[in-house]
């Protein structure tokens, strides 16, 4: 008889450390997967939250509101009336948020970051302001959030998930920023700014916006955020957006940026941006200005010739 030789203690273990390797590799790809469809549905309903929004605008002539048009030359706050001071250059950034206007109080319901002198006014529309009070919260949630996701909890039976009672969640919500490249014209350029998460009540007791002095060195594409006594440091991650308020020629620029990298130092917080600033002369190195950190941001769609997300 022929004798065979067994295998050995030895090589079993061998073989079941390889084997484990190859197994947590394999694993690990589960929470990427994960993270990535997550992205995924994210990126979808954003921008379809985006065509939804574009498509309200168009259909209820949102550029051209009383609110918005007298906004444009005239938005008080000390502001000059550009009708006299610069009738042909462009005119005052406007922000359309009928959620942010309908949930804040004081500066913050009508100044983007609280304050006038960032040069950037927060109005809502006439199909809001112009109903009842009562009812302005259901208009609001009708224009301006994105009606297609349901919360699936049984408001009975927790345990349960039903849809019966039709609540609704409103995880997508927007904004626009409207400006007229030149005032005595028509045309107006409107930007998509889609929120996820933002709340939509009335009377949110903490706004989600901060304005930070800032240094912008155009040549770098940096801008370092400079955080003032009492105030919280940025909450910026890479992937986050972040509004340009620096006033040049008497007008904000009012120009969004996605952070690349962001490197907190301290009281100061360095922010690299995908694209170069616009409005700036890019062999600047050092020039002083103002960021509106608007939390909640995930995606924003300029119209021009197309849509386009940067």
């Amino acid at each position: 008889m022929n004798r065979r030789t067994g295998v050995t203690l030895v090589e079993v273990l061998i073989s079941i450390f390889v084997m484990a390797i190859g197994l947590m590799a394999l694993l690990t790809l589960f929470p990427l997967g994960a993270l990535r469809m997550a992205q995924s549905i994210q990126d979808t309903h954003s921008r379809n939250a985006a065509a939804n929004a574009a498509a309200s605008a168009s259909a209820r002539n949102f550029r051209y509101d009383t609110n918005v048009m007298a906004a444009f030359s005239n938005p008080g706050g000390g502001l000059p009336d550009l009708t006299t001071t610069n009738p042909n250059g462009q005119s005052y950034p406007v922000f359309i948020d009928a959620v942010g206007f309908q949930a804040y109080t004081g500066n913050y319901q009508t100044w983007v970051g609280g304050k006038a002198a960032y040069g950037i006014p927060r109005r809502s529309v006439t199909l809001v302001t112009g109903v009842a009070v009562a009812q302005r919260q259901q208009v609001v949630d009708r224009l301006f959030t994105y009606l297609d996701d349901y919360d699936f909890s049984d408001p009975v039976y927790p345990g349960l998930v039903s849809a019966a009672n039709g609540a609704r969640e409103y995880i997508y919500s927007w904004s626009y920023l409207v400006r007229k490249p030149r005032l005595s014209s028509q045309p107006v350029d409107l930007t998509v700014v889609v929120y996820r998460g933002r709340p939509t009540v009335v009377n949110l007791s903490l706004p989600l916006e901060t304005g930070y002095t800032a240094q912008f060195n155009p040549s770098a594409k940096v801008v370092t955020l400079v955080t003032a006594a009492g105030q919280v440091a940025p909450r910026l991650k890479p992937g986050d957006w972040f509004l340009d308020a620096t006033v040049v020629n008497g007008v904000a620029n009012a120009n969004f940026y996605r952070a690349v990298t962001v490197t907190p130092n301290g009281a100061t917080t360095d922010v690299e941006v995908n694209v170069p600033f616009r409005n700036f002369s890019q062999a600047a190195s050092n020039v002083a200005g103002n960021v509106i950190v608007l939390e909640g941001v995930i995606d924003v769609f300029e119209k021009s010739s197309g849509w386009s997300g940067r």
